[in-house]
Order: structure tokens, then C-alpha cells, then sequence
């Protein structure tokens, strides 16, 4: 069995650096196979960080900076989980199920993180960018050509010395291609200009809406003011569109700009187009980002200015420092569930939620992952539609097939799957998490459950890949095959 042992004094230093004044960045890496350690911290930030990264082994970089809006300075923590490519193929397998147990163990929570596998990848103007997004504060997205028109903004970053850059254009408006899926805009130019209207606060209109011309095409649909309400409106009965509009949140005595992305799927909609627009996801996504968070949604009621709040709410952690932090116990991380509950001062932002026979749960989740045992799989769900509380499903053995099967149509489930995957003449486990939220789930229960996250991490444990699904179509032996080759960073034969 794998595990992740969090010494005491290295999460010592992660929270002197959450309420220190001098010691501001911690670089954390591997004693062995389970332990951590702390390779280095002090009072510098991000080029200490990256000078302190090895070349060839995972490493977890943190730090404090501060972002300037305004006449306010604001403190900002940023993650970076670092896999470089000399890393081994076994050991990257193996710390490779660690990541996200360390990440909400002893990081959690901060404002941007980034994942890099070579040093060119470790771009600081991105972060800045990242912290402006996530702040609410970032201009309009920009081509690469006009960055240099953009007003720097204030970065502190080390040791108090304050620097100043030019965040570069993210350019994402171009370039709608991703795992081989082609997708065009008809009216390009009008949509470019509807986008930097949407980003520029000033600008009336709050919002924007794509349809389907064609299988592979888009074309605009609208624009406008009215926000949310309008948006909505301008939906198509009987076409897939997606949209996005801007909208603001009040946190203490603060206004931010906030962006939220719409995926809109009428049940109307038949199957065999359902299954061809899920693959232009990414190219989708890419044309509107960035944004805040997302939505899909199959009804108009599945959207509203009360809808958008509340998972705005839930997704700022209604205001709450980032800062504070709780516990101090030391923690370790097994592939059984009877590890400890990780250390975090986010775990599920306030939401209750019970577990009907935890103890049965957790038994099945044991079997699961012992690869002697014939189970490979299991199901839980809500015991009503209102989730408010876990219960078993189902658990059983035949692989991804029997597993789908066993999905509840209309109500939310959670899935861990146990797989083997061959690295040339090796077999090793790997775990998948499927997340399935069927279109049909009412809106407030898709709302209730996003305050969930944090309760379903901790009962599940550690896990390789993982899907967000609302049909079964939307996965397949292949698609997690390529996966969790992706992951393992070798694309060989996962079996059943």
C-alpha cells in the first residue's frame, strides 16, 4: 500500500508561512517513497521557489505574495506542483496518487496554482494573471500584440521589494483545436468583439451566446445587456449553445467582476448529437476562458441571479480568509480510507453532510483497492434527491460496464474505479473517479453538491484520473484508458 506521511515540522513551516511576516515560500519534497520533507524555505518567493525545484523528482512549491488592486494590497498564496520529465515512469506512477491528498492536506487552501513539468512552463506573469482572474480584476482577454497596451499592475513579490510586469495577452480566442476536435466560428470577428465588450467593465453588454450552424461550426446567437435573466432568454429550444456573462460579488466591502461559462443542453437534444458535442468540450471552454466557474444546464430553470450567487458564494468561501487554517495534528495518507482526514481550512465550507454506514462504505472502498479482492468497483449516492446525506449504492466486480450500469439515472453519484495499466512488462493499479450528474438532477440539487467536494475527497481517498459526466456516453474504456496513460505519462493498455 502507498502512503504520504506530512511530518509535523513540514507542515509547520507551510503554516509559518500562512501567518509569518518574514518566512514567505517552502519548498517540499520526498524522503523515500511516503515521506516529505522540506528542501528548502526562507523569505524570498517565486525565483526562490524555482531555484529550489530538483530536476528530477516531484516537488511541491508555496508561497506568499501579494496582488495590489486598487489602493488595496491584498495577500495571495500560490501553488505549484512540480513533475519534471526525468522523473522515472514508476516513480511517477507512484507519487504520481499523492498529489491530490498532499495538495488539500497541507496546501489548501490558496488563490492560483500551476502544474509544471519543465522550468520553461514556470512563467510568473502567468501566475499574476491567474491572481487577477481569480480576484475578479482581470482585463479584457487580449491578443498577444496588445498585451503590451495593458497597464501593469503592482506584484509584490519578495523579501518587500515590489516588481512590476506586464501580464502577456492569453490569446485564447484563437486556436479552437484539441485532441484532434475541429470547430469554427462562422462570425469570428463579431465574436472577438463581443468578447472584449463582455471584459470591459464599462461596457454595457454582459453577455454572450454561441450556437451550433453545422456540426462543426458555431455562430453567435446574441449579445447584450440584461445579464443572467437575458442570457437566458436568448437560449435555443432546440440547439446546444454556450454562453457566458459577467456579473459582480460584494465579499466585506469589496465589488469584483466575476464571469460564469453556460453549456447549454435541451433534453430535446437527441443522443447521437449529445455524444458529438461532448468531444468539443475543451475547444469550447478554450474560446471563452477565462472564467470563473461553470455551468450545464438542460432546463431555464436550471439557471437564475439566485442560482448564480449561490455558487459564487460557495465558490469564494463566502469571504473567508485564506489565511487561516486549522488542526495541527500530523496526518498520514493511505489507498484505505481509514487514513486520516486531511488538514484543511477549506473542508467543505461550512456544508453537513451525514454518511449513512460509513463503516460499509469504507469497507468498500477497501476492497477496492486491494488488488487481490474481486471487487473493482462502487457506487454511492444520495439517499434523496434533497442530498443530505451518503449511502452505499452498489459495489460489484466486471469493470467500467458493470460499474455504468449500476448508476442511479436521475440522481447524483460518486465512483471509484480500480484498473490495471501495463508499462512495458509491468501491471500497475491505477484508480478512477467518476463523478456522474445526470442532466435531469434538479438545479438546487446540482447546487447543493458543489459544496460537497471537500466531504467526497475525504471519504473516497486518493485517485489517479477522474471524470465529470451527465451521461454514460461520456465515457468509455477508451477515453480512460487514454487518461490515465496521460497521467502515468505512458500511453499503454489499460485492461478491465
Amino acid at each position: 500500500m502507498s502512503t504520504v506521511d506530512i511530518p509535523p515540522a513540514v507542515a509547520a513551516v507551510v503554516d509559518e508561512i500562512r501567518q509569518s511576516q518574514t518566512n514567505k515560500f517552502v519548498v517540499v519534497g520526498y524522503e523515500g517513497k511516503s515521506a516529505l520533507k522540506v528542501l528548502a524555505s526562507g523569505e524570498g518567493g517565486f525565483a526562490d521557489v524555482c531555484a529550489a525545484l530538483l530536476d528530477n523528482d516531484f516537488c511541491y512549491g508555496f508561497y506568499k505574495t501579494t496582488l495590489q488592486i486598487d489602493q488595496s494590497v491584498t495577500v495571495k498564496f500560490v501553488f505549484i506542483h512540480w513533475a519534471p520529465h526525468p522523473t522515472p515512469p514508476f516513480r511517477k506512477a507512484l507519487l504520481g496518487t499523492h498529489v491530490g491528498f498532499v495538495t488539500d492536506a497541507l496546501f489548501q487552501p490558496f488563490h492560483a496554482d500551476i502544474q509544471a513539468s519543465d522550468r520553461s512552463d514556470l512563467d510568473e506573469s502567468y501566475i499574476i494573471r491567474k491572481l487577477e482572474t481569480a480576484a475578479g480584476v482581470a482585463q479584457n482577454v487580449i491578443s498577444n500584440s496588445d498585451a503590451s497596451s495593458r497597464p501593469a499592475r503592482s506584484f509584490t513579490g519578495f523579501g518587500g521589494q515590489q516588481q512590476t510586469k506586464q501580464a502577456t495577452g492569453s490569446g485564447m480566442l484563437g486556436g479552437a483545436t484539441t485532441q484532434g476536435a475541429v470547430l469554427e466560428v462562422a462570425d469570428k470577428d463579431d465574436f472577438d468583439i463581443a468578447m472584449k465588450n463582455l471584459r470591459d467593465d464599462a461596457h454595457p453588454n454582459d453577455w454572450v451566446l454561441l450556437g451550433y450552424q453545422s456540426k462543426d461550426k458555431l455562430h453567435l446567437v446574441g449579445q447584450g445587456t440584461g445579464g443572467v435573466t437575458a442570457l437566458r432568454d436568448a437560449l435555443e429550444e432546440s440547439n446546444t449553445n454556450y454562453g457566458i456573462f459577467r456579473t459582480t460579488e460584494v465579499i466585506d466591502q469589496s465589488t469584483t467582476v466575476k464571469f460564469i461559462f453556460v453549456a447549454w443542453h435541451p433534453e430535446s437534444i437527441p443522443l447521437f448529437q449529445r455524444a458529438t458535442v461532448t468531444t468539443h468540450k475543451g475547444v469550447v471552454e478554450s474560446l471563452f476562458s477565462p472564467f470563473h466557474t461553470s455551468l450545464r444546464i438542460t432546463t431555464k430553470s436550471d439557471i437564475s441571479e439566485e442560482i448564480a450567487r449561490k455558487i459564487l458564494s460557495d465558490l469564494s468561501g463566502k469571504g473567508e480568509s485564506a489565511t487561516k487554517r486549522i488542526g495541527t495534528a500530523p496526518v498520514t495518507s493511505a489507498q484505505s480510507t481509514t487514513a486520516a482526514t486531511p488538514r484543511s481550512a477549506a473542508p467543505t465550507q461550512g456544508a453537513e453532510l451525514e454518511v449513512i454506514d460509513r463503516a460499509g462504505i469504507e469497507e468498500a472502498i477497501k476492497s477496492v483497492r486491494d488488488d487481490t479482492s474481486e471487487l473493482d468497483w462502487l457506487v454511492v449516492g444520495y439517499d434523496s434527491n434533497k442530498a443530505r446525506a451518503l449511502k452505499l449504492v452498489k459495489s460489484g466486480s466486471g469493470g467500467l460496464d458493470s460499474l455504468l450500469a449500476a448508476f442511479e439515472d436521475d440522481a447524483v453519484n460518486y465512483a471509484l474505479l480500480r484498473v490495471t495499466e501495463q508499462i512495458d512488462k509491468s501491471v500497475t493499479v491505477k484508480f478512477v473517479f467518476v463523478h456522474f450528474q445526470p442532466e435531469s438532477v434538479p438545479a438546487t440539487t446540482k447546487a447543493r453538491v458543489l459544496t460537497h467536494k471537500g466531504n467526497v475527497r475525504d471519504l473516497f481517498g486518493q485517485w489517479h484520473v477522474d471524470f465529470f459526466i451527465n451521461s454514460r456516453e461520456e465515457i468509455s474504456s477508451a477515453l480512460v484508458f487514454e487518461k490515465v496513460g496521460h497521467a502515468s505519462g505512458a500511453l499503454s493498455h489499460v485492461k478491465q
